[in-house]
């Protein structure tokens, strides 16, 4: 079944998703495998789910029937041999309703079959490595790493767009990050996406002897948990440099520390419609400058990036991965987790809260605003629609807080930034503004 890409809210721009039966590339680090590894697409269900589409009232065919593009998989590769005579055909059916897609692939099978159907999509290509011996033994039967570059160089000469996937990023694996950038670039590739590798304990506990042969005893303790050493920091900001150099936007929207520098638009510049993330807002800040930034602001920067007009249990969004978060979301707040939501309200859940990942209270330029009372208590400060208040402010990157005391944060600087931008306007107005009335 084609699904909204419910636990990726903020994060992924796509927002549907395809995932079929078990990805037979038996990458020995595979997330979709260690978690569900008898995986298989119900294909009659999927089938009566494209045949009914304009009859069923579901979120996904709702998304589907206004052209959002659909992922095609986070989960399993589509070209894997144990996928691609199940791709093909579906992507004919999308074709036809002008349903635009977005891979995620190691390549594989099908491949130029599918360059015949789809018309001009991004490509998120996954490169980890540099070793083609190493290759064999983490991904033993995915494609060779040299074919991954010839399927860059395939689908760009088409007119398709890549985004190179250094993930899972494991420093050991890449002993020449800029020369990874430059192959890449070389090849044809725009934009470059980094996470580190990270299992939890369900997922290291599936690992076969041969995959903790081929990881290693350290690395599988680093992943655990997602913790991230020194070295990883310096590969990301080697990476980062020489994607910049190459002048390619490199980032990590879904992992290294929160990704809180500005983020290029990539996936807006292939697609009519997106999702937004929280790089959107992010991205509006920097430009806006250090300052104080209401729900009003969140609101009109998301809103108008998200589909209008449908209220269901959007509690879906939020806890198909992590029911926890979900659970202390609506606790915190007291809000009734069966309730009618629409995606507003998703967006007013995600700025009051404190535990939801990709939230602002989660961003590192941002901090709640707080008031230090004549009693000694600390509260927040609330607008007048009883939304918190956020700092943004790119010196926290240097020294983090959850929230600023207004009494005790250095506001000169916001001050002497909103004088500016007042002069600028001003000097814009037309002469005959700044003329005294006769």
């Amino acid at each position: 079944m084609i699904e909204a890409f419910f636990g990726e809210f903020l994060a992924h721009p796509v927002p549907l998703e395809l995932s079929m039966n078990r990805c037979s590339h038996n990458c020995v680090f595979c997330f979709a495998n260690l978690n569900q590894p008898t995986r298989k697409l119900d294909t009659k269900a999927l089938y009566n789910q494209l045949r009914k589409l304009y009859d069923l009232d579901t979120i996904a065919a709702r998304l589907m029937r206004e052209r959002y593009p659909v992922c095609i998989s986070n989960r399993v590769d589509p070209f894997a041999k144990s996928n691609y005579e199940t791709t093909l055909p579906v992507l004919e059916i999308l074709r036809g309703y002008n349903i635009p897609v977005m891979f995620q692939t190691r390549g594989g099978f099908g491949v130029k079959e599918a360059l015949d159907i789809v018309e001009p999509s991004l490509w998120y290509i996954s490169i980890n490595q540099q070793d083609e011996e190493l290759r064999k033994r983490l991904e033993p039967q995915s494609t060779t790493l040299e074919s991954r570059y010839e399927l860059i160089r395939a689908v760009t000469e088409q007119g398709h767009s890549v985004q190179v996937a250094i993930n899972p990023m494991v420093p050991e694996w890449i002993p020449d990050p800029e020369k990874l950038i430059a192959d890449c670039v070389e090849a044809g590739a725009e934009s470059f996406i980094l996470q580190s590798l990270h299992f939890s304990r369900d997922q290291v506990a599936n690992i076969p002897e041969r995959g903790r042969e081929a990881l290693g005893v350290e690395t599988i303790k680093l992943a655990l948990g997602g913790r991230q050493n020194e070295q990883f920091e310096d590969w990301y900001y080697r990476l980062e440099k020489a994607a910049s150099d190459q002048l390619c936007h490199c980032g990590a929207p879904f992992d290294f520390p929160h990704e809180p520098f500005y983020a290029n638009n990539f996936y807006k510049e292939v697609y009519d419609k997106v999702f937004p993330t929280v790089y959107d807002f992010l991205n509006r800040c920097y430009a806006a400058g250090p300052g104080i930034y209401s729900f009003s602001d969140w609101y009109n920067t998301m809103m108008p990036l998200l589909p209008a007009g449908y209220a269901g249990n959007m509690r879906s969004y939020i806890a198909v991965q992590r029911k926890r978060y979900a659970d202390l979301a609506f606790s915190e707040q007291e809000m009734n987790p069966k309730a009618y939501m629409g995606y507003e309200d998703l967006l007013a859940l995600w700025w009051n809260s404190e535990v939801l990942p990709r939230s602002p209270a989660h961003m590192l330029p941002f901090a709640i605003v707080t008031e230090t009372l004549h009693t000694g208590d600390t509260v927040v400060v609330y607008d007048e629609n009883d939304m918190p208040y956020y700092v943004f402010d790119p010196a926290l990157l240097e020294s983090p807080r959850i929230a600023v005391d207004l009494d005790e944060y250095e506001v000169a600087g916001i001050a002497a930034f909103y004088d500016q931008v007042a002069e600028a306007i001003e000097a814009e107005q037309p002469a005959e503004d700044n003329e005294p009335a006769s």
